[in-house]
């Protein structure tokens, strides 16, 4: 029909237009975000509250507008379901990320320091701290300055960990 024939040409002009982008990208400075490795979340999340925070950092670190920011929109995908709906989308925690205390994360020559601070508790008591009962608490120092704790928590369905939150810590006076 002449609907399927409109959207066939469409779909052709789509795929011209993507090549004529990749051949754009092979030919200039920026890097094609879609040939970045990036972890798998899936995997990660069953490896411990560490090494989420790591793989977060690990997808943030030399993140930059030549790759359009995809680091950290893979990154992203580390945050709970909660973290995502609070957060709006990839895109939002992106911008966040980028002007925020959080861009010192992105810089490809920080040193960090990672190391768990706090460990859930297993087993639920009743009370009113059972939320934070339930998460652990890993601790990033970038350039052995800025301080941030990244909340994570178990994911009910997956049994895997994932970040609900990061709390950046104010600077000391010395």
């Amino acid at each position: 029909t002449k609907d399927q024939r409109g959207t066939k040409q469409h779909n052709k002009f789509k795929s011209e237009e993507r090549k004529i982008k990749l051949e754009k990208n092979k030919t200039s400075s920026k890097i094609c975000p879609s040939s970045l490795k990036f972890p798998d979340p899936k995997i990660v999340c069953q490896k411990g509250p560490k090494a989420v925070v790591e793989a977060q950092l690990a997808c943030m670190k030399g993140s930059d507008k030549d790759t359009e920011f995809a680091g950290v929109k893979a990154a992203y995908l580390f945050n709970s379901k909660r973290n995502q709906n609070r957060l709006c989308s990839a895109d939002n925690f992106a911008h966040i990320v980028q002007f925020t205390a959080f861009k010192v994360l992105l810089d490809a020559d920080v040193k960090v320091d990672v190391s768990v601070i706090k460990e859930a508790t297993e087993g639920k008591s009743k009370g009113e701290d059972d939320y934070c009962q339930d998460m652990s608490c890993v601790r990033v120092v970038a350039n052995g300055e800025q301080t941030f704790d990244f909340h994570l928590s178990r994911d009910e369905e997956s049994g895997g960990w994932a970040t609900d939150g990061v709390q950046i810590k104010e600077q000391q006076c010395s």
